[in-house]
């Protein structure tokens, strides 16, 4: 989308019914959140020649639990979701990682 709008074309809004064939479970959720996060490293790694090191890494992951934690103290479930998928995403970054 981004090279697109780059060279001048606009995009149209069309109103059409969406189906999501994803499942929504805890599992499901877990498995998407670490594809996000890879897909996230690669998506940084391509287009602004960025890659994540390990300290970083060890650094997101630690503020992300203390969000997590603090969320779950709480007990605001929107919070504990969104930093949950955090650590997720976090994760499959790291894994991305160790593969290289």
């Amino acid at each position: 989308k981004m090279r697109t709008v780059e060279a001048g074309y606009k995009f149209g809004y069309l109103p059409i019914k969406v189906t999501h064939l994803d499942p929504y479970s805890f599992t499901a959720f877990i498995k998407r959140s670490i594809r996000y996060g890879i897909g996230s490293a690669y998506f940084e790694k391509k287009h602004f020649n960025k890659t994540d090191t390990v300290f970083g890494l060890f650094i997101s992951l630690s503020k992300a639990l203390i969000n997590l934690l603090f969320s779950l103290a709480t007990g605001n479930k929107l919070y504990t979701a969104q930093y949950l998928k955090e650590v997720f995403m976090i994760y499959g970054r790291a894994k991305l990682i160790v593969s290289i």
